[in-house]
């Protein structure tokens, strides 16, 4: 069972707490400052490396005391805004629980799409923003020393209580007080269908709650159709799932005209070249971008800096998520093969961190995802079978009378 877990470690630490990460301060770095994905890729890659190959603690050091100033800071400004709304406030979890269980947000509006589209959703994120279950944050209070193991556990308890019920509630409600959970913001992204789908216009009017359906009149656009001063002809753009308005194609920042050729995964013009498009139009927004958008319109009364209150914590948080879940896969590794095979893991992860920067968000959150499920298995059987253990020692812990320590 250890090897099951530690090779699964290994493969969901570059996903989970690499991958993921990253991909969340190239999303948000995007979305505030139009930085390119490969440059965020490559400071990000280059901060790690310097830690987790250079050996420069000094930088996990500082993030480490930064990270309860920045958590502070975004709990205070989620409830800033959320006192700003006082008008909103008791209709939100109203809200939460309608939209949860409203059959016209699930697949073909049945109660089996409900729970599909409902629980998934909400255990895969849940599971993602905590690690409860994972196995993951034991490997790093495995080292703490304590002649206590009761009471180690219920420091790591405290996590998923400020993860999840505490930062992530906040941030939700925040984004429905704020209004920005199903408006659409004016942007500019590069027109990739790994990121972006495009369909056939059906020739009657559509909207968002389509995507979620199974609708014989909305299929994936395949062949050639003209484009005229940045205007497709027959062809709707797909982003979050929703539809872009008024799409505008651009090309070396000029509105572009030709022909546009989806050959399966590539834009092409009629002479077989590949066309690199940027699309300009009001989307849809999602990750980081989302809650940024939420505390930019939260504090817009204040002042244009909501958004970077979520953009540096985003950072700090993803920094030092990398950082601590190189720990876990070394551990692994040294476990696994041996300590001279922790430095080729550790170069490795630090391509991860590239990677994760630059790849589409689906495709990074589709591993991270797959990492979750893979970990949980093993482990939940794990927790299951040492359970009566846990129960015998905790009723121990307890029945005894504990003096504070001074």
């Amino acid at each position: 069972m250890g090897v099951i877990f530690a090779t699964l470690a290994v493969v969901s630490s570059f996903g989970i707490g690499c991958m993921n990460q990253s991909n969340t301060v190239a999303v948000s770095a995007a979305s505030d400052f139009r930085a390119p994905d490969w440059l965020v890729g490559l400071i990000l890659a280059f901060l790690v490396g310097l830690v987790i190959l250079g050996g420069i603690k000094r930088i996990g050091a500082v993030s480490s005391k930064l990270m309860p100033a920045m958590a502070v800071l975004y709990v205070v400004s989620a409830i800033y805004i959320l006192l700003s709304h006082p008008a909103k406030l008791p209709g939100l979890f109203t809200l939460i629980i309608a939209e949860a269980w409203r059959p016209k947000a699930a697949f073909g509006g049945t109660a089996a799409g409900v729970w599909h589209l409902t629980l998934l959703w909400g255990i895969k994120r849940a599971l993602f923003s905590n690690e409860a279950g994972m196995g993951s944050a034991p490997i790093a209070h495995a080292a703490a020393k304590t002649k206590e193991p009761v009471r180690e556990g219920v420091v790591a308890m405290v996590g998923p209580f400020v993860d999840t019920l505490l930062i992530c509630t906040l941030t939700g409600l925040v984004i429905i007080a704020t209004g920005v959970w199903n408006q659409k913001k004016d942007d500019l992204r590069a027109l990739s269908t790994n990121k972006i789908s495009v369909y056939a216009d059906p020739g009657h009017k559509v909207d968002d709650i389509y995507l979620h359906k199974s609708v014989a009149s909305l299929k994936l656009f395949k062949g050639t159709t003209v484009v005229e001063n940045g205007k497709a002809e027959g062809i709707l753009f797909e982003v979050n799932d929703g539809f872009v308005d008024n799409p505008v194609l651009i090309k070396n920042g000029n509105h572009y005209s030709g022909n546009f050729i989806l050959d399966g995964n590539t834009i092409k013009n009629d002479k077989g070249e590949i066309l690199k498009l940027h699309i300009k139009g009001k989307m849809l927004q999602n990750s980081s971008a989302l809650t940024a958008w939420a505390f930019y319109k939260g504090f817009i009364h204040v002042g244009h800096f909501g958004n970077l209150i979520v953009t540096i914590c985003v950072f700090l948080f993803g920094l030092s998520t990398m950082i601590s879940w190189s720990y876990y896969g070394d551990r692994c590794v040294e476990y696994l093969l041996g300590v001279k095979y922790v430095i080729v893991y550790r170069a490795i992860y630090v391509c991860f961190v590239y990677l994760g920067a630059v790849l589409a968000l689906e495709t990074v959150w589709a591993y991270g995802d797959m990492a979750l499920g893979l970990m949980a298995v093993p482990n939940l059987i794990a927790v299951l079978l040492l359970s009566p253990k846990v129960a015998k020692l905790t009723k121990d812990y307890f029945s005894r009378e504990h003096k504070m320590y001074k």
